[in-house]
C-alpha cells in the first residue's frame, strides 16, 4: 500500500481538479464496458457459427439441436422473405410491352411517371426504355421475336445476319428451306471461322428471327396466274357480251362429311385424353349457284337418293334442311352419276333447268 500510494503521489493528483480526476474515471469505465461488450459478441457468434456449421451439419448433440433448429427456420425465413420482397421489385418487360410503354408515352401522351407505374417498373427503366427505340423499332422491321426480354449480341453475329439475309431471299423466292438446308448454309458462310451449327444455335437463331416450321397450303404456286389474269381480263368480257347479270351464272362445289364428328371433346384436367375412332367417309357433294347480280341462289345435292337412304316422300318433305348444319333450301339432282361426284354435264343441266330455260347460259 505505501508503495502504491508513493507511486500515485508521483503523478501529483492533488494539484488536479477533481472534475477532471471525474471525468478521466469516466471515460475509463466507458472503455471497460466497450470491451467487455466487444468480448461478449465475439463469443456470441463465435458460438452461434460453431453450432450452426459444425455441431448441426452432423446432428451429434440433439439436444443443441433442439436449441439451434428454431433459431435456423427463423433466420431462414427472414433471409426468404428480405429475396422475395427484392425480387418483386425487379421487373423485365419484353420487346412488345417496352413498345406499348414507348406509344403510351409518345402517341398516348402519358406522363413517364404513369407509364412506369402501369407496367410495374422503375422511372429510370422506363427512362432507359424510351432511350432504346431505335433498336427496339429496327427489331420489330426485322420480323424479331418481340416476346424476348433482351436482344442479345451472338458471338458470331456476322454470320447470324449473312443468314438471315439469305433466308429473306429465298422466303421471297418461294424456296423451300428446312433445319438441313439451314445448317449447311451457316457451314458454308463460316468455312474460315471455328463454328458449328449445333442444335442449340439453331433453336437460338429461329428464336431471334421469329422463324418456325410452317406446312404448305394449297397448290397456287404451281398455277399459271399470268395466263389465268389475261383470261379474266380478255377471254371472259367476250363471253358476257348478250347476257344481262342475271344470266350469268356461277357455281362451286363443296363435299359434306355429314357422320364426321368432332375431332377432340371437353374432358377434366385430371382425366386421361380420350381415345378417338375411325373417322367416318360418307360424304355428299353439293353444288352451290349463284347469278351474276346475286338475284337468285342455288343450292343442289349431288348424289343417289338410293344410297342416302331417303324416300321421295321424305325428301318432299324435307327440302329445308335434312343435315343439321346447312342453312339453305336444298335440292336433289336427278342426273346424278353414282360417284356422287360432280361434273359437267350435271353443271350444264341445272343450270338450264333454273327458271325452265331453254338457251344455255354464259359458264365461265
Amino acid at each position: 500500500m505505501n508503495k502504491l500510494y508513493r507511486f500515485l503521489s508521483s503523478f501529483h493528483l492533488h494539484s488536479i481538479p477533481h472534475y477532471i480526476l471525474l471525468l478521466l474515471l469516466l471515460l475509463l469505465l466507458l472503455l471497460l464496458l466497450l470491451l467487455l461488450l466487444l468480448l461478449f459478441f465475439f463469443f456470441f457468434f463465435f458460438f452461434f457459427f460453431f453450432f450452426f456449421f459444425f455441431i448441426l451439419k452432423y446432428q451429434q448433440y440433439k439436444f443443441v439441436c433442439l436449441f439451434i433448429l428454431p433459431l435456423k427456420t427463423v433466420c431462414l425465413r427472414s433471409l426468404r422473405l428480405v429475396m422475395s420482397a427484392s425480387a418483386c421489385q425487379r421487373k423485365t418487360l419484353i420487346i412488345s410491352e417496352q413498345l406499348e410503354l414507348i406509344d403510351d408515352v409518345k402517341v398516348k401522351k402519358l406522363k413517364l411517371a404513369a407509364a412506369a407505374k402501369k407496367y410495374g417498373i422503375g422511372y429510370s427503366t422506363a427512362a432507359k426504355i424510351l432511350m432504346k427505340e431505335d433498336d427496339l423499332r429496327s427489331c420489330m422491321q426485322m420480323n424479331g421475336n418481340t416476346n424476348r426480354k433482351r436482344k442479345r449480341q451472338s458471338v458470331h453475329k456476322d454470320v447470324n445476319e449473312a443468314l438471315t439475309q439469305w433466308f429473306t431471299q429465298a422466303c421471297a423466292h418461294g424456296a423451300t428451306v428446312t433445319d438441313h438446308v439451314i445448317r449447311q448454309r451457316a457451314s458454308q458462310l463460316a468455312v474460315n471461322l471455328d463454328f458449328e451449327p449445333s442444335n442449340g444455335w439453331l433453336m437460338r437463331w429461329k428464336q431471334a428471327n421469329n422463324v418456325s416450321f410452317k406446312k404448305f397450303h394449297g397448290e397456287s404456286t404451281s398455277a399459271d396466274h399470268g395466263s389465268a389474269n389475261e383470261w379474266v381480263t380478255n377471254v371472259l368480257p367476250q363471253l358476257f357480251r348478250g347476257y344481262d347479270p342475271k344470266d350469268v351464272w356461277n357455281c362451286d362445289e363443296t363435299g359434306i362429311f355429314y357422320k364426321a364428328m368432332p375431332s377432340g371433346s371437353l374432358r377434366f384436367a385430371g382425366d386421361k385424353q380420350p381415345n378417338g375412332t375411325k373417322v367416318p367417309k360418307d360424304r355428299l357433294t353439293m353444288f352451290q349457284f349463284t347469278n351474276m347480280d346475286g338475284s337468285e341462289k342455288q343450292a343442289v345435292v349431288v348424289g343417289n337418293r338410293l344410297k342416302l337412304q331417303l324416300r321421295p316422300t321424305e325428301i318432299e318433305q324435307h327440302r329445308l334442311l335434312f343435315l343439321e348444319n346447312i342453312l339453305l333450301p336444298l335440292s336433289f339432282s336427278r342426273k346424278s352419276n353414282n360417284t356422287t361426284c360432280s361434273s359437267m354435264k350435271i353443271f350444264y343441266s341445272l343450270c338450264l333447268s333454273f327458271g325452265n330455260r331453254t338457251t344455255p347460259l354464259a359458264l365461265p
